[in-house]
């Protein structure tokens, strides 16, 4: 026995309302998630890029210890990443006033059109 054409019709489009409203639960849901996902996930990666360095020091240390390890390895890294950047930062910030004039000089010299998109652009390097 054959089914009416209307109920085949009805059928796929609770269907296709039903695959609408899935997927805008499920985007709502990772969108109002963010705050909590993004780290998890960033822990889940990693989780994933530093369990084969701990597997291989927890052959001699066991597993707390190879595991407090990396995470002091990984803390020192940062650490040291920071302050030299944070190095480098102070050093551009002190020799900056050397090289004012030639950044001004520089700026003068770039031919900015006085009106249409660029005016405001032209103002603030006048200014």
């Amino acid at each position: 026995m054959q089914t009416p054409k209307g109920k085949i019709a009805a059928a796929d489009a609770l269907v296709g309302l039903w695959a609408v409203a899935l997927a805008s639960f499920v985007i709502a849901t990772l969108f109002f998630a963010r705050d909590f996902l993004i780290p998890l996930a960033l822990a889940a990666l990693l989780t994933f890029l530093l369990s084969p360095l701990v597997a291989r020091i927890e052959r001699w240390l066991g597993r707390i210890a190879a595991v407090l390890l990396v995470v002091t390895i990984i803390f020192a890294v940062t650490g040291a990443v920071g302050w030299l950047l944070t190095r480098q930062l102070v050093d551009l910030a002190t020799k900056l006033p050397d090289y004012k004039e030639n950044i001004q000089t520089k700026l003068r010299s770039i031919k900015v059109p006085i009106g249409g998109a660029f005016r405001k652009f032209s103002q603030t390097l006048g200014d």
